[in-house]
């Protein structure tokens, strides 16, 4: 530079491995002297730069933790399978000496796959000592799924996706939704991120529970490992540096990690549209005539915090909610959601809030549920009563859950 200042392009720099300071453009020049901490040695004869800098003004080397895996491309066959189960009982009245049955039954579970999809057909037919020979009709369902876009389509007899804190219905309808499971190589929530830095060429090794889950060779600087396999959803990751000398530098890092949360820009949805299904598991077509709608959105904002928004419509409701999901870290996951409806007029709220963690072998979830005003969903104001019995399948008012669990 004509002040005798030496410089070098951002991009040149990061390639080697220094953090350099703001958001500039790849070319743009950067002067050695303005880097903190960083000294040089310049040789006018070798043309050449020898740098040296501190483990702060390095950029952290990535590692693959390696859990995931490899992508394997899903095949379509063509075929039909039937499942059922049979039941049957009888008595034995012992003064006649006479032996009489007491009915029974027979669940099936049809299914016909091409590479168009698959279509599900499932009932029951049987006989009791209340009713002659019956046959029922349950589910009639076409689905065909995408795995490279992960989307499931559903048409025919749904049960409507959904939050925490929403409740799902039964529909006559079609339905789109995320389907993670098509994709298991696929993670979808965040997992421990370790962090620690080495000063000399060092092995490094993680260990969680006791149990070896990680190991490389590192040189010298900061590392961080994504990914890394985790078992449990609370524990504490053992991270040993052990140099050519054989000595070992031991740290600890408290983690927790849950299937609740999404990865940082990763989106789960579900998207629904029919009429409701009545007196299922009585009636074969017991359906409405009102069409309704539902959609649910769950969306990594980062790896701390997942936000969720829901929504609910017919002819007579609106109802939408927001909510989030925030991690804690080792204090453990934090949720809190609040949504509104107007159904004819009436207007309501409702709040919800939630924790749980792990603690060793103790977990714990707790949560609390509120409304205010008149509050419904499309599971309040779609029940109807069937067979002269009392029914109330309102919005609870006020509904408190505790669970403890040991394992």
């Amino acid at each position: 530079m004509p002040d005798g200042k030496i410089a070098s392009p951002r991009s040149e720099l990061v390639e080697l491995g220094v953090a350099v300071p703001g958001d500039g453009a790849p070319d743009e020049m950067i002067v050695l002297d303005t880097l903190a901490g960083v000294s040089y040695v310049y040789d006018e004869s070798g043309q050449s730069i020898e740098l040296e800098l501190p483990n702060s003004s390095r950029l952290a080397r990535d590692l693959d933790g390696g859990a995931g895996g490899e992508v394997v491309n899903a095949e379509s066959g063509t075929g039909v399978v039937l499942n059922y189960t049979a039941y049957a009982s009888a008595g034995y009245d012992i003064p006649d000496v006479r032996a009489a049955s007491d009915g029974g039954s027979l669940s099936l579970d049809a299914r016909a796959f091409s590479r168009f999809g698959t279509l599900r057909q499932t009932g029951i037919i049987g006989t009791t000592t209340f009713s002659d020979f019956t046959a029922l009709r349950l589910d009639t369902t076409w689905t065909y799924s995408d795995q490279n876009s992960m989307r499931s389509y559903h048409l025919g007899d749904i049960v409507s996706g959904g939050l925490n804190w929403t409740r799902p219905i039964r529909l006559g309808g079609a339905q789109v939704r995320r389907n993670f499971d098509l994709r298991p190589d696929l993670l979808t929530m965040p997992l421990p991120l370790i962090e620690g830095s080495a000063e000399v060429p060092s092995t490094l090794k993680v260990f969680i529970g006791g149990v070896q889950a990680y190991s490389s060779d590192v040189q010298p600087g900061p590392f961080r490992i994504d990914s890394l396999p985790v078992y449990t959803r609370s524990g504490t990751a053992r991270v040993v540096l052990t140099d050519a000398t054989g000595r070992e530098i031991e740290t600890e890092q408290e983690f927790y990690s849950s299937p609740d949360l999404l990865k940082q820009h990763l989106y789960d949805f579900s998207i629904e549209a029919g009429v409701v299904r009545r007196d299922f598991g009585n009636e074969s077509f017991g359906y409405d005539d009102s069409p309704v709608g539902l959609a649910s959105l769950r969306y990594g904002i980062n790896d701390i915090v997942t936000g969720e928004a829901h929504v609910e419509a017919s002819s007579s409701l609106i109802d939408v909610g927001v909510g989030a999901l925030v991690s804690g870290g080792p204090l453990g996951l934090f949720s809190a959601a609040v949504a509104g409806s107007l159904h004819e007029g009436d207007a309501g709220v409702f709040i919800h809030a939630g924790w749980e963690g792990q603690f060793g072998n103790f977990g714990a979830t707790v949560a609390t549920s509120r409304t205010f005003g008149d509050f419904n969903d499309l599971a309040a104001v779609t029940e109807r009563p069937s067979g002269g019995k009392k029914f109330e399948g309102g919005v609870p008012r006020a509904l408190d859950q505790v669970s403890l669990n040991y394992s």
